[in-house]
C-alpha cells in the first residue's frame, strides 16, 4: 500500500479524479453492484468518499484518519464477496447492528496502516487486488472480523470473558492496550506450535482479548479446515473456539452457521 498523505483532512484524493479516468460502464457496473448490496440486505455499501465518514473523533489528533479510493474495478470484484458475507448473517441482527461498510483502497490510523477496522455500526474494509494480498479470504476474513468486534462490544455482558481468560496460560496479560501499538510487529501473522500450544492463532492474538476473539472469529468463519487441524492439537484452542461459538450462538442461534461446528 501507499502511505497516505496527512496534509489534507481526510487524506482522500478528490473523487473527481476516480470519475474522470475511470470508464461509464465500470461506473454504472460499481454503481448497480452497491444498489443490489443495498436493495438485498439493507445494508448501505460506500465506496464514493465524497460519501465516505469517519467518526469525527478519528479525524482529529492523535488519531488522524486517512482513506484512498478503492478502485472501481475492484469495488465490482469485491461485491460480490459483501454479498456472501451479509448473507451469512440473520437479516434482525444485520439491521440492528449494521449500518453501513465502507470499500477503500488504504486507510491509515496513528500514522499506520490498516486493513481493515470498525465503529460502532460501520464496517471499513480495504482492497487493492490480489495481486497485493488482497484475496477473497483475506477480504471476506477482514469482514467477519470486524463485524465481530461489534459484536462483542454490542453483547459483552454475554460474553463469558472469565472463561476465556482461563483458557490462556496461568498468570498471561495480553501484551498491548490495543491493536495498534502491535502492528508493525514481524511476527504479526506468524502461527506456530508454539502460539497454538497457549492458546493463540497467530502473534496478533497476543496483543488484546479483542484481537485474540477477532482471530477466532476470522479462523471459524473462512479457515475452518484449518481452525479444525489446530484445534484437535491443542485444547487452548479448542476450548476458546468453542466459547466464541457459544457465545455466537447465544447472540442469535443461526450464527451457528457463521462459526460452525468442529
Amino acid at each position: 500500500m501507499v502511505p497516505l498523505g496527512a496534509q489534507a483532512a481526510f487524506g482522500f484524493q478528490k473523487p473527481e479524479v476516480i470519475s474522470k479516468t475511470a470508464s461509464r460502464t465500470l461506473q454504472e457496473e460499481a454503481r448497480h453492484a452497491v444498489l443490489d448490496l443495498r436493495r438485498i440486505h439493507k445494508v448501505k455499501v460506500v465506496y464514493a468518499l465524497k460519501k465516505f465518514a469517519f467518526p469525527d473523533s478519528w479525524r482529529k489528533a492523535p488519531i488522524n484518519a486517512g482513506a484512498h479510493p478503492m478502485e472501481l474495478s475492484e469495488v465490482i470484484r469485491v461485491c460480490p464477496m459483501v454479498c456472501d458475507f451479509l448473507s451469512a448473517y440473520p437479516e434482525t441482527l444485520l439491521q440492528r447492528r449494521l449500518d453501513t461498510i465502507y470499500l477503500v483502497g488504504s486507510m491509515e490510523f496513528y500514522g499506520k496502516r490498516y486493513g481493515g477496522t470498525n465503529s460502532r455500526n460501520a464496517l471499513y474494509i480495504c482492497s487493492t487486488g490480489v495481486r497485493n494480498g488482497y484475496s477473497r479470504e483475506y477480504v471476506l476474513g477482514a469482514m467477519h472480523h470486524e463485524f465481530s468486534s461489534i459484536l462483542l462490544r454490542s453483547y459483552r455482558d454475554q460474553f463469558p470473558e472469565k472463561l476465556w481468560r482461563a483458557a490462556n496460560p496461568k498468570g498471561w496479560k495480553y501484551q498491548h492496550r490495543s491493536g495498534t501499538d502491535a502492528l508493525g510487529d514481524p511476527d504479526l501473522w506468524k502461527s506456530d506450535n508454539a502460539l497454538n500450544k497457549k492458546g493463540f492463532l497467530v502473534g496478533y492474538s497476543q496483543s488484546t482479548l479483542e484481537e485474540d476473539f477477532n482471530m477466532y472469529a476470522t479462523w471459524g468463519s473462512v479457515r475452518l479446515n484449518k481452525m479444525r487441524e489446530v484445534a484437535l492439537k491443542h485444547p487452548r484452542i479448542k476450548k476458546k473456539y468453542r466459547l466464541i461459538r457459544a457465545f455466537y450462538e447465544r447472540i442469535h442461534p443461526e450464527l451457528r452457521f457463521v462459526l460452525k461446528s468442529l
